[in-house]
């Protein structure tokens, strides 16, 4: 059996959704947005775990409407997912304290950044938004 990983969705105005996930980042537990609109998983800087990807440095991204956005790309040694592990898994690091304090605003809850369609393509075979579960792939 496939392993999966439960989300929970939540409504930020009338059907307007986000699909949420538990995960725990070096050891402390965060919720993390799955967006399959951002082509990479993004952090806020305060997860830093310090482990940088070899050959790249410091890059701009744009958002969705929104300016361009300075971040590092890092590896995150511990990732787990609603108790999936990912091991050495990329990410891009920003400041995303205004996202992170708008959210908290207008869900009452704290998002540590998102997973992005780099996870989604890499680990994912599915999301089921009846059992609300994503799928992950046979080799994790």
């Amino acid at each position: 059996m496939p392993k999966s990983i439960p989300f929970k969705l939540v409504e930020l105005e009338p059907e307007s959704y986000h699909m949420l996930v538990d995960a725990t980042i070096n050891g402390e537990p965060v919720k993390l947005i799955l967006d399959s609109g951002a082509s990479r998983s993004v952090l806020d800087k305060i997860y830093d775990s310090g482990e940088r990807i070899e050959g790249i440095s410091d890059t701009v991204a744009v958002g969705f409407m929104s300016d361009n956005v300075n971040i590092e790309l890092a590896s995150i040694p511990n990732l787990l997912v609603a108790g999936v592990k990912f091991n050495d898994f990329p990410i891009a690091l920003a400041d995303l304290s205004s996202l992170r304090e708008l959210y908290k605003n207008i869900t009452g809850l704290s998002v540590a950044g998102l997973l992005g369609c780099d996870f989604l393509v890499q680990n994912v075979s599915s999301i089921n938004l009846g059992s609300k579960k994503i799928f992950i792939k046979q080799e994790i």
